[in-house]
């Protein structure tokens, strides 16, 4: 058995393995996403206003308004926002959409990995807005077929819920992100190499 040729052949290759060829690369990055996600999340509490009526209610509204078109009915009750829950009261079902099931958590682990990641402030400022803006819509369309399978079968919606979609908010995640990460300059000639 040839070692080395193993070696090179288990290599992860691409614009993102390019990004971070040496080991201390690798651990500053992780020591600095960390560090930014403790940031992020320790302060959580601090914008939780701003966050319940500037993400979690035009999220809910979004969804109630797709719902709506798709031929659902469903009410939007956001007495409970203050304490970060809206509720869509439907036929078969109430939905208490928390921060979880806007995606907020995902979205804090995102913009963690942009700030850790080595680029231009201009870029890391593209990249925050840019995958804000992909997460919103994407968690409005969670809901929008979280309802309907609640609406529709409603025995499959602890499945969807809890596992299925929980896989699919980390791919989509690591997606964003390796997409941003493609497409992101440098802040450095060094950080390039």
């Amino acid at each position: 058995m040839n070692l080395p040729r193993l070696r090179r052949s288990c290599r992860i290759t691409g614009p993102v393995a390019r990004r971070f060829e040496t080991a201390r690369q690798r651990l500053g990055f992780g020591l600095l996403f960390l560090a930014y996600l403790g940031l992020l999340w320790g302060t959580l509490g601090w914008w939780q206003t701003w966050l319940g009526t500037g993400y979690l209610y035009p999220l809910s509204w979004a969804a109630t308004r797709l719902l709506g078109l798709l031929g659902v009915s469903v009410i939007l009750d956001p007495s409970l926002l203050s304490s970060g829950t809206c509720a869509l009261v439907m036929e078969r079902a109430v939905f208490q959409v928390t921060y979880d099931c806007a995606g907020l958590f995902a979205l804090l682990v995102y913009v963690a990995a942009v700030l850790a990641h080595p680029a231009t402030p201009t870029w890391r400022a593209a990249g925050i807005l840019a995958g804000a803006g992909a997460l919103f819509a994407y968690g409005v369309l969670r809901l929008v077929a979280l309802a309907l399978v609640g609406h529709l079968a409603p025995a499959w919606l602890s499945f969807l819920h809890l596992y299925m979609l929980v896989l699919m908010n980390v791919g989509f995640v690591v997606f964003l992100w390796a997409t941003w990460v493609a497409r992101a300059r440098p802040a450095s000639r060094e950080a390039a190499r």
